[in-house]
This record gives C-alpha cells, sequence and structure tokens, in this order.
C-alpha cells in the first residue's frame, strides 16, 4: 500500500467553508467493528454534547472506496483544521491505526494545525497486550468474554461488588433500569424453566451477594454473563432504537454500511494495521513524532484488556522520560467499546478535554 494517500474528491462542505467557522473541527475514527447502526448512540450523544457543526463521524478504518482513500468525514476535518489552525481527533482501538496514516499524509503536506489535541482511546499498538502476537489472545478474549466485561456497563453487578470503585450507585442504579426497561420482560431459560430475564437476573444476584466460596462466585458469574451475552449483542447492533434514529446519523455521516461490510472492506487496510501491532515503536511515539507539538490524551477504560490502567500509567511514565507529555484520564465501567450503547460519561470526558486549556487539564 502506498504511505501516502490520496483524498477523495467531493464537493466540499461550502456552508462550514464559506462561513466564518472558527471552533476546532472534531473528528472520530472508530475502530474496525465499529460501523453500521452500533454508533447511532454515540454519534448522537456527541452531536448533543461536542456540538452540531464541525462534527465528523465515520464509520471506520473501511469506510473508503478503496484502500489509501480517505472518506468525505476527514477530508473536511483536514479543511475545516487548515482554516482555523485548531482541531480534535479521537481514535478508538484500530482506529489508531488509520490516525497514524492520517497523521502521516499531513506531516508530509504540511498540514498538521498548530493547535491539534489527540485523544487515545484503547489505541492498538500502544500497550503489552495490544501490541506483537500478544494481540491475538486480547482480541479472542474481549470478543469471546464481551458480556463478562459488558456487565459493569450494560446490567452492573450488585453494589457490594464495587466497593472502592468511582462508579457511584445512582449511576449504576440508572444503568440497571434502562436495561430492564429494554430487557427484562424478555423471556430466558434459567435452571430448566422459563422465566423473564429479570428475574433471573434478581436470583443470581441475591446468590452473588449470599455466595462465600470463589468456585460458587465463578460459576454464577459464568451464568449471568451467559444470560446477558445475547440482549448485550443487542445494544451493540442499536436493535433497541428507531430506524428512523439510525437513518439520519448514517446518512449525516455518510456511512451507510452494515458491519459485515465493514469487516471485508477493512481487511484492505490490513497491512497498516500490523505495522502498527508488530512495529518496535511504540505507537504513541510515532503519533508523537507525526504531529509534533500537538496535546496528546490517553482515555484509559476500567475494563478494558487493550490497555489496563496500570500498563498505562507505566507507558505514560516512560513518555514523559523522552519529553512526549501525555495528559493521562481513567474512565470507570467501560469496557473496550461500552461506550458504544452507554456514551454519556464517554462524551463527558471528551467534552471536558475539548473545552480545557493545556495548563488546566490533568
Amino acid at each position: 500500500m502506498n504511505d501516502t494517500p490520496e483524498i477523495k474528491s467531493k464537493p466540499p462542505n461550502q456552508d462550514l467553508v464559506e462561513k466564518e467557522y472558527n471552533q476546532p473541527p472534531f473528528l472520530f475514527l472508530p475502530g474496525l467493528f465499529g460501523g453500521g447502526d452500533a454508533l447511532t448512540e454515540l454519534r448522537e450523544e456527541i452531536l448533543e454534547r461536542i456540538g452540531r457543526e464541525g462534527v465528523f463521524f465515520p464509520s471506520s478504518i473501511s469506510t473508503r472506496e478503496r484502500a489509501g482513500f480517505f472518506d468525505n468525514n476527514v477530508n473536511e476535518w483536514i479543511k475545516l483544521a487548515d482554516k482555523t489552525r485548531s482541531g480534535m481527533i479521537v481514535a478508538h482501538s484500530l482506529g489508531t491505526a488509520e490516525l497514524k496514516y492520517l497523521l502521516q499524509w499531513m506531516e508530509k503536506q504540511e498540514k498538521i494545525p498548530p493547535n491539534l489535541k489527540i485523544v487515545l482511546v484503547s489505541p492498538l499498538g500502544a500497550s503489552e497486550t495490544s501490541r506483537g502476537l500478544r494481540v491475538v489472545p486480547t482480541v479472542v478474549d474481549i470478543h469471546k468474554n464481551v458480556a463478562f466485561y459488558d456487565q459493569h456497563t450494560a446490567y452492573p453487578l450488585p453494589d457490594s461488588f464495587y466497593e472502592g470503585s468511582d462508579d457511584i450507585e445512582p449511576s449504576r442504579a440508572e444503568r440497571r433500569e434502562q436495561f430492564l426497561n429494554l430487557f427484562g420482560d424478555r423471556l430466558v431459560e434459567y435452571k430448566g424453566e422459563k422465566m423473564p430475564l429479570k428475574g433471573a437476573l434478581e436470583t443470581i444476584d441475591r446468590a452473588l451477594k449470599e455466595s462465600r466460596g470463589s468456585e460458587i462466585r465463578n460459576r454464577l458469574f459464568k451464568e449471568r454473563s451467559a444470560l446477558l451475552a445475547p440482549f448485550i449483542q443487542e445494544l451493540y447492533e442499536g436493535r433497541y432504537i428507531p430506524d428512523e434514529r439510525h437513518r439520519e446519523m448514517k446518512e449525516r455521516f455518510d456511512a451507510d454500511i452494515s458491519r459485515l461490510g465493514l469487516l471485508i472492506q477493512g481487511l484492505r487496510f490490513l497491512p497498516q494495521i500490523l505495522r502498527t501491532i508488530f512495529s518496535s515503536t511504540n505507537v504513541i511515539k510515532r503519533l508523537a513524532a507525526a504531529a509534533s507539538g500537538a496535546q496528546i490524551h490517553l482515555v484509559v477504560l476500567e475494563n478494558d484488556l487493550f490497555l489496563p490502567f496500570d500498563q498505562a500509567e507505566r507507558l505514560v511514565q516512560q513518555m514523559r522520560k523522552e519529553d512526549i507529555n501525555i495528559y493521562l484520564h481513567k474512565l470507570p465501567v467501560y469496557a473496550h467499546s461500552s461506550f458504544a450503547y452507554q456514551p454519556r460519561e464517554f462524551v463527558e470526558k471528551l467534552k471536558e478535554i475539548s473545552d480545557k486549556d493545556e495548563k488546566e487539564t490533568s
């Protein structure tokens, strides 16, 4: 693949280019599976909190007509970043590979805006568990046990399991209520009989609160995860959202493509992904070199395997020894991608980063 991509030629967004638009444009680069209806909830929350103008949100790294081309969302973001001399890019997971690719192109064209914020969320190629051959078991674990990790976001455990956590009880109660409003009356099979999902989960959670041995708890965790798994999958697929909301977001961001289509097209980007994973240089160091002077933020998700917090702390310390300053943020509750269907606290953090000056940001 040619490392210097062309940009697809499409009519520019004349409304924003011609008007006195002076806000930093916002670009979100999601991971490989972040397409189709999976992003509707997150897109709506970002438009509500970040702003309805200058926000660009393609479906995935694979939204190109063919490898080596940026889609129109990125094309327009580059125009506005050049116009305002500022911008913010959020890259999640495999979206880091596209970010590296984009920054390399912008550096060669001398189009890196002087006031650029880069927010990395569970970045590919940054941690011990997302580089080299270790990335394979990490990805397998995330997808095989998605309900085990996502339950803290979708339907939290009893409150006693969160002592010492930053996740506050009113938020957990709200998430449980939202989940049960969607799925609580669905019939499931538990202990050989049909019952509403709500009743089965309440039975397991009572047993968890009373259990003492680790063997019993592990069995109950497995039973709970097995019950939650199909419903968490429905959350990811956005099946609870009316079709008109999906249509509106896909039309707005020119992103009408299925997740399977994204996966097939994304395979064309495989060489870039492999270079990101197997490079001897940490991806954050490469991004910092490509975007010299950019403000870099690292957002760590509490239940994410791609970048555990202890690894993130060591990484930030190492980067600072090499004069690469990174702002570290930790978000409770979230697993690798669960902000897609429960985006409020995640987008609040992005808004906070967007609004604050470098001196104010911790």
